[in-house]
Formats: C-alpha cells, sequence, structure tokens
C-alpha cells in the first residue's frame, strides 16, 4: 500500500461536512484523532500478548471511526472550507495514515498480531470505501 494513498484517503473521507448544527472542523479533528490513536496502539504490539491487549482497542477504534464516517457521509462542503480545512490538516492526515501503514506493515511479518491486522485491514477497508463513495 502507498503511504501517499492511506493519507489521501483518509483526507477525503474526513471532508464532508456542513448543516449548522455539524463542526466540519471538529468532524475532521475527530477523525484524525481516531487514526492516531490507531497507530499509537499499533505500535505497541510487539508479540502474542501485547496483540491480545490492542485487538480489544483496534475493535473500539474500527467502531468509533465507522460512526465518523457515517457522519461525514451527510455532510457537504463548500469549495472555500474545502480548501482550507485541506490546508490546514493535510500534514497531519498524510503523518497519521503514513504511521498507520508503516505499523500495519510491520505487523504483517508478527505472527501473533492476525487478528489484529484483520481488524485493521478493516479500518482500511472503511477507508477505501470512503474514498470511492466521495468520487461518485
Amino acid at each position: 500500500m502507498k503511504k501517499a494513498l492511506l493519507a489521501g484517503v483518509i483526507l477525503v473521507s474526513s471532508i464532508g461536512a456542513s448543516r449548522a448544527d455539524d463542526d466540519p472542523e471538529k468532524l475532521i479533528g475527530e477523525m484524525l484523532k481516531t487514526v492516531e490513536d490507531l497507530g499509537t496502539h499499533l505500535k505497541k504490539v510487539t508479540d502474542k500478548d501485547s496483540a491480545e491487549v490492542a485487538l480489544p482497542k483496534v475493535k473500539e477504534l474500527t467502531k468509533q471511526f465507522t460512526g465518523l464516517k457515517a457522519k461525514s457521509d451527510k455532510l457537504k462542503l463548500d469549495p472555500d472550507t474545502e480548501s482550507r480545512l485541506l490546508k490546514q490538516y493535510e500534514k497531519k492526515l498524510f503523518d497519521a495514515g503514513e504511521k498507520v501503514g508503516q505499523e500495519l506493515r510491520r505487523l504483517r511479518q508478527v505472527d501473533p498480531a492476525r487478528e489484529v491486522v484483520a481488524e485493521v485491514e478493516k479500518f482500511v477497508a472503511l477507508l477505501g470505501n470512503t474514498a470511492k463513495e466521495k468520487k461518485k
């Protein structure tokens, strides 16, 4: 997986918003934090015990991101707001996506981490589905 692709998908999935009661900046911030948290938890996985500890949190983060994605799917941005958010969050989103991608590649080599890898791949697939939906 190319690191730029993951970061780009995160960015596309994060951009969505604007009804009076929705804050696109807050939503993108929550999505960014979820991806950053995922990277942090993945980094801790080194063996079977740490994989077992990380798995529930990884599942929780996947569920959390699913909810955030559902919110972003309902929102629409004007071009100026989208451009501003792109400029503001692009580097952070890229860095978070790159971190998850690096950890995923590492974990594919850690045999006891299979369940964690499977859950992270669900997370990444969710990002990919978001990108495809936004292109329509």
